[in-house]
């Protein structure tokens, strides 16, 4: 920015402040060169002391170039060093927030020692480049003026120390490449050595119980090792690289004055000493210009791997309808969209970003892979093989009477008999369900079909699924083990990528996601609710109650009790409802809530599925859809997705779905809590939610009624 085109202007000024010593020293030795003027006759001394005069002025000026390049130069690097903090901050800013945004296929390739790598050297690369960039055309200009110095003191002469120069350099070049790559490959063993280090930080537990601390530090010394052996090949490099520039000075020294006498010019003090001042200045841009070429080399290689980074995939950004409007003529009339612009340059329309009104989310036909970029690949690799089959085939049939089939699944399915596969249809008609149904056409035309007779293709995790959730509905996900209750929640997240989709995931509103996983971070229980969030006393109140940890922050010693690395100072039970009221205080429009009742003993999650999910979700409008084993909350939801096999096989009312859906019927049929909670348990509960709300909450703070509606029944 600004200051760092200031430091620009000081180093120029620098430069003339250096570049006119030598010249300033010449007038003044050519002074000193005419005689003692003291010495003269009296009656020409009056004449001399003009002269007198102007030595001491030549001096003064010498003096006060010299104090001027001093205090231009801490002017300089004062500038040029702060905007290259400032920008290893921002770079360091930058890394952390794309973390965050990363999709999952992203997140596989990016390790977290080279993520650490990226902000500990890297970053630190590039502030050192910008600190130099200035002295790049510095040394330049200062090289070129002060071979034309020399050209005015010694004449002709002085291109022999340009020749010498010359001579140099491609040496110099090599060396510095040459460091260059040592640098790269030092910085590949570096992300290994911190990737093994932050490795055997994280499972320390397990390394100590199997005393497996010898293979581990073992480990880690050998990438050690091996980074320093290409970072003393470096060193060496920079060395020599030097020498060669000590050398080149002393060659360049010796072969102007060889060369000026020999053709016959005469040394006096005013050009030898003008002339030693001019190779002093010279010898500074040729120390600086390879130093500045291989810190650009090396900020060249981080630029590149920060970009690889900066550039990788994101996790889709939900709208939300209160932020980032905007609106713009197009044609006569007005538009209204929201940032940021799409991926062809022109803003989308409402309608094109959000799901129509009514609706939280909403998707339709799409399927679903961890591994979207090789799922993509096998789709290529099979589109490819499905058409030269279908050519084969029509050559078959004897050229102009074959006909080729229409659609690459058709060809697919023709050559590859285990290509067929059954798969649960969404919504299918009868009260056997649709367990064992074929795929439609459409969706066996999809990324799972296609890619069905391609060896190592990645199966899709989700196929064909539809989904459409009304908003301030309470859905369940309900489904057997693996079957992808998460994965749909994922996807609903934008963190599974969709590979094909007629309709990609939308939402409309604020997200607030509470992992089965439950997750802290070493700070008090307030930090941990609040997340960077104002504190407001009857929302924090509130969330504590919802949470039913109002007797555990008193066990605590109030929520100022600092929680340990990773919770260790507290049981997953607590873990999970701190995160739930991390999630309530997020005070969002859709939550998407993973099995978060599984940590938590009966009554417990009974109570909190009473004051979380179904008075302060349900009751007041926002939109909730949990997975969950526990089914006997189910019957009590608006709605139920049944998840089976990868796919969605049923979803709507839980009366109509447990209705038309016998492997919906036969789970809660076999579960051993298939009961009514809002029964008269589920009362005696909602009166001790009020017998214990007076203690939880402060008055001003406490819900009015902790006894939340009944609405279905078993």
């Amino acid at each position: 920015g600004a200051r760092f085109l200031a430091g620009g202007v000081f180093r120029l000024l620098s430069d003339a402040s250096q570049l006119g010593t030598p010249v300033l020293l010449n007038l003044l030795l050519e002074y000193l060169q005419q005689g003692d003027a003291l010495a003269a006759p009296d009656e020409e001394k009056e004449s001399e002391k003009g002269t007198l005069a102007y030595g001491i002025g030549l001096a003064l000026l010498l003096f006060t170039s010299q104090l001027a390049q001093s205090l231009f130069d801490n002017q300089y690097f004062w500038r040029v060093l702060r905007s290259g903090i400032q920008a290893r901050a921002v770079l360091c800013s930058q890394v952390s927030a794309k973390v965050l945004r990363l999709s999952h296929g992203a997140r596989a390739t990016q390790s977290t020692g080279r993520l650490n790598a990226l902000i500990a050297a890297d970053a630190e690369a590039i502030e050192l480049c910008i600190g130099t960039l200035h002295l790049v055309w510095s040394a330049l200009l200062r090289i070129c003026v002060a071979l034309f110095l020399l050209y005015l003191q010694l004449g002709p002469s002085a291109f022999s120390a340009v020749a010498a120069m010359v001579l140099l350099i491609p040496l110099q070049t090599s060396l510095v490449m040459r460091s260059a790559r040592a640098q790269k490959r030092s910085l590949q063993h570096t992300d290994e050595r911190v990737r093994a280090l932050s490795e055997a930080v994280g499972s320390i537990t397990t390394l100590k119980c199997y005393a497996w601390e010898g293979p581990a530090l073992a480990r880690v010394l050998g990438c050690r090792e091996s980074e320093l052996e290409w970072l003393r090949v470096r060193v060496v490099l920079n060395a020599l690289n030097f020498a060669m520039i000590s050398l080149n000075l002393t060659m360049m020294a010796a072969s102007t004055f060889t060369t000026f006498t020999l053709t016959g010019g005469v040394l006096d003090a005013s050009k030898t000493f003008t002339s030693i001042a001019l190779f002093g200045n010279l010898q500074g841009p040729l120390f600086l210009v390879p130093q500045a070429v291989s810190q650009l080399v090396s900020a060249r290689v981080s630029v590149r791997r920060l970009d690889e980074l900066l550039q990788a995939e994101e996790l889709p950004t939900f709208i939300d309808e209160e932020e980032r409007v905007a609106t713009w003529s197009e044609g006569g009339g007005e538009r209204r969209g929201y940032l940021p612009p799409s991926a062809s340059g022109e803003w989308e329309s409402l309608s094109e970003q959000l799901p129509p009104p009514g609706v939280a989310v909403e998707f339709r036909g799409a399927d679903f892979a961890w591994d979207a970029e090789g799922q993509a690949e096998a789709d290529g690799q099979a589109q490819t093989q499905a058409h030269a089959q279908a050519q084969a085939q029509a050559q078959g049939q004897g050229g102009a009477s074959g006909t080729a089939p229409l659609l690459a699944s058709d060809a697919v399915g023709s050559e590859q008999p285990g290509a067929e596969r059954t798969q649960p249809v969404a919504g299918a008609a009868g009260a056997g369900g649709a367990v064992g149904a074929p795929l439609s056409p459409t969706a066996d035309s999809g990324a799972a079909g296609l890619s069905a007779g391609v060896p190592g293709a990645p199966t899709p995790t989700l196929r064909a699924v539809s989904l459409s959730l009304p908003r301030g509905a309470l859905v369940a996900v309900v489904g057997g083990t693996g079957e992808g209750k998460s994965s749909l929640l994922a996807a609903l997240l934008g963190d599974l990528p969709a590979v094909q989709a007629e309709l990609r995931p939308r939402m409309r509103g604020s997200v607030a996601y509470c992992a089965q996983a439950s997750w802290v971070f070493p700070g008090t229980v307030r930090e941990n609710i609040l997340f960077g969030k104002p504190f407001d006393a009857a929302r924090y109140a509130a969330a504590l109650w919802a949470a039913d940890l109002g007797t555990d922050v008193q066990q605590m010693g109030g929520d100022d009790a600092e929680l340990g690395e990773r919770g260790v100072n507290v049981s997953g039970g607590q873990k999970q409802r701190i995160s739930l009221a991390r999630a309530h205080y997020a005070d969002a429009d859709i939550y998407v809530l993973d099995d978060v009742l599984s940590a938590l003993d009966a009554a417990v999650a009974a109570k909190i599925f009473k004051r979380f999910l179904l008075r302060d979700l349900r009751g007041k409008g926002r939109t909730c859809v949990f997975a969950t084993n526990r089914l006997e909350f189910v019957s009590q939801c608006d709605e139920v997705v049944v998840v089976h096999g990868g796919g969605v096989l049923d979803a709507g009312p839980v009366r109509a779905v447990r209705a038309r859906c016998e492997y919906f019927g036969q789970i809660m049929a076999n579960s051993t809590g298939d009961t009514d909670t809002s029964g008269e348990g589920g009362d005696d509960m909602a009166g001790a939610d009020e017998a214990e709300e007076g203690e939880l909450l402060p008055d001003a703070a406490a819900p009015a009624n902790a006894n939340p509606p009944a609405t279905g029944t078993g």
